[in-house]
């Protein structure tokens, strides 16, 4: 969200002529209207306040949702289970392997998040199973929220899988390295993808000031730069 100086009407109807808010989807609206509390899209940040002309889905646990990642969410397992079936055909491209057979996808809601987790920003979670007496493979399980667009959940899925690759091939990272590793997968689906939603979503990524996610993304993409492909950059172990 960035500031700029124009004469031009908002969705309000009335004219932009101080200082307002521009929004990556082309939104645009009046610095009081923030003040009095823009709400945004949980999923996809577009801003979904009455005031400027938005719409709104808000569901059960009192998460927001703008109409279109409401028409687009992933909310069944039959959506689930299409979502992995795309990020391994991803994966496939990049050379990048995962245990299809011992990864279970669950689909969760705030109420799990804050209740279970305790954790109020809950996007996605990998939890392994390790079967070391038993001398049986690891299992793993994913729990991805609830209601996020089809083309946000592609991401967090692409970022909770490779961390079953890292566990799965005993790949030893600091956790900024760990988790920019992850974020990295998840930039790479994005782009691939190439939308909207995708665009704005790697703009976040590449601007977020997140010491961890932000600043381990940055530091992957720069060690992925000049490499041919995902299968070099993790053959030669520069990851690492």
């Amino acid at each position: 969200m960035t500031t700029v100086r124009n004469s031009i009407r908002n969705s309000c109807k009335q004219p932009l002529d101080e200082e307002y808010y521009y929004i990556d989807y082309g939104q645009r609206c009046h610095i009081v209207h923030d003040r009095n509390g823009i709400r945004h899209c949980f999923s996809c940040g577009r801003l979904i306040d009455p005031n400027i002309g938005g719409s709104s889905v808000v569901c059960s646990d009192g998460r927001e949702f703008c109409t279109i990642c409401s028409e687009n969410g992933v909310n069944t397992k039959e959506m689930g289970a299409k979502a992995l079936d795309t990020v391994y055909g991803l994966f496939d491209i990049a050379g990048i392997t995962c245990p299809r057979n011992r990864i279970s996808l669950e689909l969760n809601n705030m109420f799990y998040a804050e209740q279970v987790l305790k954790d109020k920003k809950f996007y996605g979670l990998t939890t392994t199973t390790i079967y070391a007496m038993r001398n049986k493979p690891n299992t793993y399980l994913i729990n991805i929220i609830t209601g996020l667009h089809y083309e946000v959940f592609l991401g967090v899925l692409g970022h909770e899988l490779m961390h079953v690759y890292i566990k799965e091939n005993n790949i030893q990272l600091k956790k900024i390295d760990e988790e920019g590793l992850c974020e990295l997968v998840c930039y790479y689906i994005y782009e691939a993808r190439n939308s909207k939603v995708c665009d704005v979503k790697i703009k976040n990524m590449i601007e977020s000031s997140d010491p961890i996610y932000g600043e381990g993304f940055r530091i992957m993409k720069k060690r992925i730069n000049g490499l041919n492909s995902w299968n070099s950059f993790i053959s030669q172990g520069t990851i690492q």
